[in-house]
């Protein structure tokens, strides 16, 4: 014990100053909704393929069906026509001899040769007419789906011409005032005709009415000039305004 030697300093023992640990918050965000919707659009997506499909297989179907109608000619029934067209001999005028044989080769020289002598008829004009009523019909069929607030937002958009902001939508086209309600409502009616293609919004929120591109996306492979396209767009409009 007398060897030990007392320290000239004495350095005191510090216990290092722990940080507080800080509760860590998790946010969790609900996308849910967003799956959802992300599920109805992809159904829509693929509803309108199929849709797109079966009017392509149809007008197919159709236009096979009128190249493949023919018109037969019955040869009998033919040259008994023009034998009828020909003057009787009476007692009283000077009898003429009339060569039949020679009429009925004459005639039949004018029908076509070979396989059953039929005229194959290619109405050209009629199966352009017929796509375009079809495809009239097909709009308009998509556009009676549409419930009452959708109609009137696309008739809205259709007069506008451009691009329109909700708020607008709500206060002009529905007159109503701005609210939580009213944003849904225009979210509803927008989803339903954005769901038949007639309706866009861009990603600065403006929604513009495409129908007449809708309409033009279907005749224009059909050679619908401007003004038919322009008459049916004013005929589609006509009927929504009944």
């Amino acid at each position: 014990m007398d060897k030990i030697e007392a320290p000239e300093n004495l350095i005191p023992y510090s216990k290092p100053i722990q940080e507080k640990s800080q509760d860590k918050v998790e946010i969790r965000f609900d996308d849910s909704k967003i799956r959802k919707d992300l599920v109805e659009l992809r159904n829509d997506f693929f509803n309108k393929i199929q849709e797109l499909q079966t009017f392509e297989q149809k007008l197919a179907t159709e236009l096979y069906n009128f190249k493949s109608q023919k018109v037969e000619i019955n040869e009998d029934e033919l040259i008994s026509k023009v034998l009828q067209k020909m003057p009787p001999t009476s007692i009283t005028s000077t009898p003429t001899s009339i060569d039949e044989e020679s009429i009925i080769s004459k005639v039949l020289a004018r029908v076509p040769s070979g396989g059953n002598k039929v005229y194959e008829v290619a109405p050209l004009v009629k199966i352009t007419k017929d796509f375009l009523e079809e495809a009239k019909n097909k709009v308009l069929k998509d556009i009676e789906t549409l419930g009452n607030d959708a109609k009137r937002l696309l008739k809205y958009l259709e007069t506008k011409q451009q691009g329109i902001k909700v708020p607008e939508i709500i206060t002009k086209c529905y007159l109503l005032k701005e609210g939580g309600s009213q944003r849904t409502k225009v979210s509803n009616a927008s989803k339903e005709l954005r769901s038949i293609e007639v309706e866009k919004v861009d990603t600065a929120g403006f929604h513009r009415g495409i129908l007449k591109e809708r309409i033009k996306f279907y005749l224009e492979n059909h050679g619908a000039t401007d003004q038919e396209i322009e008459n049916i767009y004013n005929h589609i409009l006509m009927e929504m305004l009944q």
